[in-house]
């Protein structure tokens, strides 16, 4: 359709004959994405997260040498939003905001500068821009995320000054509070997790990214209490016993990621240990048996497949693809007694005499090492999920951490939430829900590579 999204301008590529047409184009790009734009729109809609929309005018600019500091503050906006890695320096966002002529564009550079600055550049930016140059309470909410996350990666520290500076709406400031309650996480896991989630459920969109998926969190009293009754998927092609002695180590894909990272995946597990027992779980699509069975003998694996239909679409559809190793959990755990669960997107890198040395009744898991006094309060960053180590875990603690992967896609949905952080989450309060728990740190598993 001709108004939606910007197809006439980039339907058939355009036709570059200088750079004044480059800025030309993409300045007519920013005013179609601007249309659909208000400042109640969710954070996404503002970033480069939508660039898969505009793939064909980002193929065509790639091969144009764009020069940040000659674009106006617009085309330069455009440019970050459909994927182009322009490069630029601290002295050409300077130079833009300098040329922003609304407080909509001062805000939508400072967040292409927050993902295409390195951390103390783009906190630079930000002392030098004030925030009352930012009206609605919206973009201040998002700047201030921006810049709490900079600040932990590149300080190590952040302080609930930062909010009341930034002059945030009422609920991110009380919800700031509590997460800077992080004392009471080590003394009172329970009275913390359960303030946190009330205090993200009073969250408005859009907020940054780094802290939108506290609106996902519940008590852990919630918590302990979800059940599911979703039904095992078929297991429908079989290359070794449900019960092997060792691990198994499980993958999720839908079509795309099978496609694209199966193969690689399934020969570096056989790297790592010949005849490695995978479990590749299809979610959306099936494929054929004679496919699957040609694939482990050519990758060296041993070698299960189970697949389902699902409802989802779009964003949901990869959401549910990743959170869908916990979902079946279960499932898998009552099957194999010993699971792996990891991304599939890389290399496996597992030492097998490191994995059997895991206990019966152990769960190993993942935490990333961060600098930073706050971290550590923010429970959505806790774990990697696709690096995790089941040996017969406490069932109830397994059957909670799939009810709420469950209730989150059936609630959250639709009623518009982004899931991409559930399952990191979901580890997260389950092991404050079961603190008797054995959780040790996870031996190495996976490298990601895309």
């Amino acid at each position: 359709m001709a108004g939606a999204f910007g197809p006439r301008f980039y339907a058939s590529g355009p036709d570059f004959s200088g750079m004044n047409n480059h800025i030309t184009y993409l300045e007519k790009l920013y005013g179609e994405m601007a249309a659909r734009l208000s400042p109640a729109s969710a954070f996404q809609a503002y970033t480069h997260f939508q660039a898969w929309k505009y793939r064909e005018a980002e193929a065509s600019l790639r091969l144009e040498k764009l020069t940040p500091a000659k674009l106006s503050a617009r085309a330069y906006v455009a440019a970050y939003r459909i994927g182009l890695k322009l490069k630029p320096s601290k002295r050409d966002l300077f130079h833009l905001m300098a040329g922003a002529d609304t407080p909509q564009l001062k805000f939508e550079l400072l967040v292409a500068a927050a993902f295409s600055l390195r951390g103390q550049a783009f906190l630079e930016l930000c002392r030098e821009t004030e925030p009352d140059a930012f009206p609605p309470v919206q973009y201040r909410d998002v700047l201030a995320g921006l810049i709490f996350h900079a600040m932990l990666r590149v300080e190590g520290r952040s302080s609930p000054s930062l909010f009341i500076y930034w002059q945030v709406s009422p609920a991110l400031l009380a919800f700031a509070h509590k997460l800077y309650d992080a004392e009471q996480l080590t003394h009172q896991p329970a009275a913390f997790a359960e303030a946190l989630a009330l205090a993200a459920s009073e969250l408005q969109l859009p907020l940054a990214p780094f802290l939108e998926p506290a609106r996902l969190l519940c008590s852990l009293q919630t918590f302990r209490e979800m059940q599911t009754d979703v039904p095992a998927p078929e297991v429908y092609f079989k290359g070794f016993a449900f019960s092997p002695r060792g691990p198994v180590i499980t993958v999720h894909a839908n079509a795309r990621y099978y496609h694209k990272y199966a193969r690689r995946f399934l020969a570096s597990c056989a790297a790592c240990e010949p005849q490695a027992r995978v479990h590749l779980h299809l979610v959306g699509f099936r494929a054929r048996a004679a496919e699957l069975k040609s694939l482990a003998e050519e990758t060296g694996v041993q070698l299960n497949a189970s697949s389902e239909a699902i409802p989802y679409r779009g964003p949901a559809e990869a959401w549910y693809s990743a959170a869908s190793r916990f979902l079946h959990l279960p499932h898998w755990i009552e099957r194999y007694g010993f699971v792996v669960v990891s991304d599939i997107d890389g290399e496996a890198c597992f030492q097998p005499e490191l994995l059997h040395a895991i206990k019966p009744g152990t769960t190993a898991l993942h935490r990333p090492v961060y600098d930073g006094e706050n971290y550590q309060a923010i429970l959505w960053k806790n774990f990697h999920a696709g690096r995790s180590v089941f040996h017969h875990p406490p069932a109830e603690a397994i059957k909670s951490l799939a009810g709420y992967i469950a209730a989150g896609f059936r609630d959250g949905v639709p009623a518009g939430k982004r899931l991409w952080h559930i399952d990191q989450i979901g580890l997260a309060l389950m092991t404050l829900a079961w603190p008797d728990m054995t959780v040790v740190p996870s031996p190495p598993i996976f490298h990601q590579k895309k």
